[in-house]
């Protein structure tokens, strides 16, 4: 155990939780690893056999012999091997008064359900209560002191209590069960190996009914369970007390150690994104740089990163400025010019201006040759159904594609995509073809995300959806899918959506966002450089992954009981 206490930082932190150690320990005790023996001890059959002797005086049904062999781990020479119902004065579930919940009332006797009964002790704030009369004719499952409770059924099957030495009187419901020891005094050790993986396997193991609905108490009288000699007992209960005491503070102190280290990479990176400027950025970067191992440790540490590396791109921050790049406001004049030069000839019908980007809507200071501009300026925005109307589903037809069918990768799932008809399909060609570089922007329940499509184009798009084409001669698709991403139309998107029944934000929204505009030179250079840091990120979160792997592999075998 003092590998777990010396190393509880690597254990906790990558491959263990809380529970996973508590469990380890468990394992330890009840296979009589955790104490040493004690040969002047009086061997655990001795006491089972006067266990035996009390349970033949309360009329008890012949013993089936045990046979070691069919138990599962080897326990050593001085403990022995007996079934729940040799050492159980009772054993049943209990009952729920005729009536339900319409027989409770604010003053009685307590009615213990599976919500009060937890692995640490009875919670009894808001327990029901039942009148003194329906309790006194529940006399089958009156609750003692010094009972152990174990639910029975539903989510909570396996929980354990002890009921405590101070209880006063109680009932309890048929979702859990009353297990009451001849001998008292083995009871702490009984609730340990009831909650220790052993036990909770086998309970999962032969549950009744083809929905695996409940522990039947025929069941529960036949588990095997190890006997310890009285004494080591103690030392059992006592050593697991002090090691799970242990184990919370050192789960605590480890906590609030975490806490600390993610706030100092909250701080660091958001000191990063605030920075006025590249020489900001670069003064900003250095504190981050010297405690890059203590803030990026985790992976999503790393996608923290990303996004910080998306908010430097977009704001100008990440690759220098060249005065000879044609500044975007010059490029957009002279497109502007070339439409209404098509107007004035008929090749092209005039469409109405966008109107400016006001300054409240602008959400940082762009640096010199930027320009803010609307979403319709630098990309085709397009609503696949205009109608808002999902087109019903039909067998074998032409896969309907929303957010919910594509995976964190980008992978289109087309195996569990609704079916549309070939009809609604030809709609869809005929007001808009996908090519490579479109991608899709979630506009109802999953806001943003967007996502590059991948041919063959042989699918519809979902009603939920933006489909974003962008216009290639004033902006690169992967800089402006990169701006999508960002935290920045992530704040847009919370502050712009309505909340009705799901979060949605329009396609005239859309369309009218607004969008930082580089000049196209530099565009280039901050995609490549974007991609870069994202691969670096990409490796980054890989090698963590397999340090944590290595590190499961490593505290698993020591661990190994």
């Amino acid at each position: 155990m003092n590998f777990i206490t010396d190393n509880f930082d690597l254990i906790y932190g990558s491959s263990s939780s809380v529970s996973k150690l508590k469990d380890l320990v468990l394992e330890l005790a009840i296979k009589g690893l955790l104490v040493p023996q004690e040969e002047h001890e009086e061997p655990a059959h001795v006491i089972l056999q006067e266990i035996l002797k009390n349970k033949n005086s309360l009329k008890s049904k012949k013993r089936k012999p045990i046979d070691k062999e069919d138990f599962p781990f080897q326990l050593p020479e001085n403990w022995e091997i007996c079934y729940m119902a040799d050492i159980a004065e009772k054993l049943g579930a209990g009952s729920t008064p005729r009536g339900g919940k319409s027989v409770y009332v604010e003053k009685g006797i307590k009615f213990l359900r599976s919500q009060n009964v937890y692995n640490d002790g009875l919670r009894l704030k808001g327990i029901a209560k039942i009148p003194e009369e329906i309790h006194d004719k529940m006399s089958g499952t009156h609750v003692l002191p010094k009972d152990i409770l174990l639910n029975i059924t539903g989510a909570s099957i396996g929980r354990s209590a002890l009921v405590p030495d101070d209880f006063d009187s109680g009932n309890v419901s048929q979702h859990v069960a009353i297990i009451r020891m001849v001998n008292p005094e083995i009871r702490h050790f009984i609730h340990l190996l009831i909650i220790s993986p052993y036990f909770q396997e086998t309970i999962m193991d032969v549950q009744v009914g083809i929905s695996r609905e409940g522990l039947s108490m025929t069941n529960l009288k036949k588990f095997l369970i190890p006997l310890p000699p009285i004494p080591e007992q103690h030392r059992i209960v006592q050593k697991v007390n002090t090691l799970f005491q242990q184990i919370d503070q050192l789960a605590e102190q480890s906590g609030r150690a975490e806490t600390t280290r993610e706030q100092l990479r909250v701080a660091l990176l958001h000191r990063l994104e605030q920075a006025p400027g590249r020489a900001a950025t670069a003064t900003a970067w250095q504190p981050l740089a010297e405690q890059f191992d203590l803030a990026i440790r985790t992976r999503k540490d790393v996608q923290a990163l990303r996004q910080t590396i998306l908010q430097l791109a977009v704001k100008g921050a990440l690759v220098p400025q060249d005065p000879g790049d044609e500044p975007a406001g010059v490029l957009l004049q002279r497109i502007k010019g070339e439409k209404e030069r098509l107007v004035k000839a008929g090749e092209i019908r005039k469409v109405k201006a966008l109107p400016a980007v006001r300054e409240e809507e602008v959400p940082f200071e762009l640096p010199v040759g930027w320009v803010w501009c609307r979403g319709e300026t630098v990309g085709d925005y397009i609503d696949p159904h205009p109608s808002h109307r999902t087109p019903p589903e039909v067998h074998g037809g032409i896969p309907y594609i929303g957010m919910k069918d594509i995976n964190d990768n980008g992978e289109i799932n087309f195996g569990g995509a609704r079916k549309v008809s070939e009809k609604i399909f030809q709609e869809h060609i005929e007001r808009y073809s996908l090519k490579n570089g479109d991608f899709i922007f979630g506009k109802i329940g999953t806001l943003g995300k967007p996502v590059f499509l991948k041919g063959p184009f042989n699918y519809a798009l979902s009603a939920n959806i933006i489909l974003i084409q962008p216009k290639r001669a004033i902006i690169l698709e992967k800089f402006l899918f990169h701006y999508l991403s960002s935290k920045t139309v992530v704040e847009i998107l919370k502050k712009g959506s309505n909340t009705t029944t799901h979060a949605a934000f329009g396609i005239k929204k859309a369309r009218l966002m607004p969008i930082p505009l580089p000049p196209l030179s530099e565009q280039r250079r901050i995609v490549q450089k974007v991609e870069t840091l994202l691969r670096w990120c990409d490796a980054l979160e890989t090698g963590l992954e397999r340090l944590e792997q290595a590190e499961a592999r490593l505290v698993g075998a020591a661990m190994r009981v």
